[in-house]
């Protein structure tokens, strides 16, 4: 059933782009993704009729359900849901175009998705974030990373890398005379960041492209969230969207939730929820952004990061000696207690700073003996088996947050009651 499934939706999605023939733009990469998406599509909303979808809509059944704007039965295994589904999407491919242009997210867990995804959307630009080791166990390797994620920027009309990254350099090199932007902190970037600057309020930078500057103070916490942002902007100038407009919808732009978001705390504390997801240069990012705050005292509650395969031990090693420097280490989940704690003990972070727990619920409580109005609080772990967001529960300072939390729906929540004994 699920492959008729992926050939339903695939072939329909490409009569629909062959009908409807909306501008696309597709991003992958291994980090950052769901934050580039975004801030593409504001950006661009400033002159176009944009849609996305806010969530990781990127799979093979994500993607094209994206195009339609819909989404999947609440049971995958029903088939009588998914003819409903088949028969609305039908009926979109009759009915007046809602957008002129999308914004897709592509994952790749496994060789093979992009190009399956690629054989019927044809990107106008191709946007690939980052290369970095995330989804390793079927992966295998960095290398096999990088042949998936390139085939997106072979496959499009025009490309947009991050030219920080020198996989991605290097695969610049080898896309002839096709369209090309790079965006980053090098001095060869077409859109270049510099002189970032740090506060509670957001990262200030400075934006040059060509002969144009602007000192621009984002809502975005963390230097590495300014890659989405100078994505953005080389997306959106390829469209046709003015300097001008651009400078103005990334100072707009705000963190998506569980991505480097800032809540207040209980006992006037500061959380930064960054708990969408984890691997490991984005937990070492989301450290560093940590410590780049303002001076006060710093907590960090780390989970395991999950299908990291044999890379898994000393990645959760090298994390925890980048918490040396911090004022309590709290752990969630089995990799993060056998390896990530004992390598910041190994690093020289005391013992008695060091806590281990199994559930997101007893780190919290746990935590929250531990806060006072001079606390920040990261919080960040993998998905299934971490959870590390209910942690967040137990600290918010306003109940009525929880909404900005990520997986707060009602399968999300059985889910995590089932996982940690219907707590």
């Amino acid at each position: 059933m699920k492959q008729f499934v992926i050939f339903l939706l695939s072939a329909l999605s490409k009569l629909y782009l062959a009908l409807k023939k909306p501008k696309v733009i597709a991003i992958t990469g291994s980090v950052g993704k769901s934050t580039t998406k975004l801030a593409i599509a504001k950006v661009l909303g400033v002159k176009y009729k944009v849609h996305y979808h806010p969530g990781s809509y990127n799979s093979e059944f994500g993607v094209p359900l994206t195009l339609f704007d819909l989404r999947a039965p609440d049971n995958a295994k029903n088939p009588i849901g998914w003819l409903q589904l088949f028969f609305k999407m039908v009926a979109k491919i009759f009915q007046r175009p809602s957008y002129e242009m999308v914004v897709l997210e592509m994952g790749a867990d496994q060789p093979g998705d992009i190009a399956n995804l690629t054989s019927y959307i044809k990107p106008n630009i191709g946007v690939i974030t980052a290369i970095q080791p995330v989804h390793t166990e079927k992966m295998i390797n960095l290398e096999t990373i990088f042949e998936e994620k390139s085939i997106l920027a072979h496959r499009s009309q025009k490309v947009v890398l991050n030219g920080d990254d020198q996989r991605l350099r290097q695969l610049a090199t080898s896309l002839d005379n096709k369209p090309l932007k790079t965006y980053g902190f090098g001095e060869d970037a077409d859109w270049q960041w510099s002189d970032p600057r740090f506060s509670d309020l957001g990262v200030s930078a400075q934006l040059r492209h060509g002969q144009f500057t602007s000192r621009i103070q984002t809502k975005m916490i963390g230097v590495h969230s300014l890659y989405a942002l100078a994505a953005a902007a080389a997306v959106a100038e390829e469209l046709g969207v003015s300097e001008s407009d651009i400078v103005s919808q990334l100072m707009k732009i705000e963190p998506m939730p569980g991505r480097l978001q800032m809540l207040r705390g209980k006992k006037q504390s500061q959380l930064l929820d960054d708990s969408y997801n984890a691997s490991p240069q984005a937990v070492l990012q989301a450290i560093k952004t940590l410590k780049e705050l303002p001076p006060r005292k710093k907590i960090a509650i780390l989970g395991s990061m999950n299908e990291l395969g044999e890379l898994g031990p000393q990645a959760h090693k090298a994390v925890g000696a980048e918490c040396v420097d911090l004022d309590l280490l709290v752990t969630l989940g089995i990799d993060a207690k056998q390896y990530l704690a004992p390598g910041a003990i190994e690093a020289g972070l005391s013992s008695n700073k060091v806590k281990t727990f199994d559930d997101p619920y007893s780190a919290g409580e746990f935590v929250l003996e531990h806060l006072n109005k001079d606390t920040v609080v990261l919080v960040k772990g993998s998905q299934n088996g971490v959870f590390s967001e209910e942690a967040l529960k137990v600290l918010l300072a306003d109940r009525s947050d929880e909404s900005k939390l990520v997986r707060q729906s009602a399968s999300w929540l059985k889910k995590k009651s089932q996982a940690f004994n219907q707590r």
